[in-house]
Formats: structure tokens, C-alpha cells, sequence
């Protein structure tokens, strides 16, 4: 027992620092994957960053600039109604991933200031499901971040061939949703 205490308490002088050392490479790795989908244009500004590289890929800044279509009422409604059902679903995905990035940041906060508990609680009995439960948060708080980026990473890819396979000779996406039978 006494030997437990000991390193507990060796533990719990370094606890914040370990538990920062676990947090930090977690954002270097989602930072690293995120500077890799940032166009390379905007590498080093700040008034850029990962939706430019959503804009480019979905082709949104001329998702309504449509050519040579005709002027048909029903062809505008149809570009209005899905661009706008696809804009609205877009918002609501970053809006969820937003509010999932500050719970992780709130939780985090949280991990940081029970360190010692997390550390302590491995070496004693008492406290050791509370233990469990701080690991169990701090490497899946950990994990989100670079899995989100990583997750990210391939819907772009995907998005950027299907959008090249669908806009292919059309100029847009506006264009592809009327040519491809919708409309």
C-alpha cells in the first residue's frame, strides 16, 4: 500500500503535465490533417480555412450561377429547392460539429483540472472506477478531434471525385441536378 502511495503521489506532481502532453498530440495530429485539406492558398492566412476547401470542392460559390439552361420556372424552383435543402443540411452538419467541438473543449477542461484524481485513482482501490471514467474521457476527447479530421479528409476526396463526376462539362452542380433526370 505504501508503494501505491508513493507513486500516486509521485503521479499526481506530473498528472497535468502527462494529460497535456496526451491533449497536445491529439491536436497536433487533427492540426497537421487539417493543414492538409486547407487549399494551398490560404496556408499561413487567417481568413481562410476548411470550408474554403468544402467551397472549392462542392463548387457552392456558383452553386445558383446556372448556364445554358432554359428558362424554365420549374428548372429555377428545382435549383432552389435543392440548393437550399442542400444548404440547410450542410449548416446543420457544421452547426453539430461546432457544438461537438466545444463540448470537447468543456470536457477537456474538466480532464485537465481532475488529473491528479485520474493519476491517483489508478493506484488505489477506492477511487479507481472514477479512474476509468476520467481515462475513458480524456482518450475519447483525445481521439475526436484527429478522427473528425481524418473523417473529413475523406468526405473530401470522395466529395471532389463525385463532384468531377457529376459537374463533369456542366459547370456546376446546379446544372448536374437538373441534366441528371431530376428536373
Amino acid at each position: 500500500t505504501v508503494k501505491n502511495v508513493v507513486i500516486a503521489a509521485v503521479l499526481i506532481n506530473f498528472s497535468l503535465f502527462f494529460t497535456k502532453v496526451i491533449i497536445d498530440a491529439s491536436n497536433i495530429v487533427a492540426l497537421t490533417l487539417h493543414d492538409t485539406m486547407v487549399p494551398a492558398t490560404c496556408r499561413g492566412v487567417f481568413t481562410c480555412g476548411l470550408s474554403d476547401s468544402f467551397m472549392q470542392v462542392l463548387g457552392v460559390s456558383g452553386f445558383y450561377g446556372v448556364q445554358n439552361l432554359p428558362d424554365d420556372a420549374v428548372a429555377t424552383a428545382i435549383i432552389g429547392i435543392m440548393g437550399s435543402i442542400f444548404f440547410l443540411i450542410a449548416a446543420f452538419i457544421f452547426l453539430v460539429v461546432s457544438v461537438l467541438f466545444l463540448v470537447r473543449f468543456v470536457a477537456l477542461i474538466f480532464v485537465l483540472i481532475f488529473s491528479p484524481v485520474g493519476m491517483f485513482g489508478s493506484f488505489l482501490p477506492g477511487i479507481g472506477s472514477m479512474a476509468g471514467k476520467w481515462w475513458s474521457t480524456l482518450i475519447g476527447q483525445a481521439v475526436f478531434a484527429p478522427l473528425y479530421m481524418l473523417l473529413t479528409w475523406v468526405v473530401l476526396v470522395i466529395a471532389g471525385g463525385l463532384n468531377s463526376v457529376l459537374v463533369a462539362g456542366r459547370g456546376n452542380l446546379a446544372s448536374a441536378i437538373l441534366s441528371q433526370g431530376i428536373g
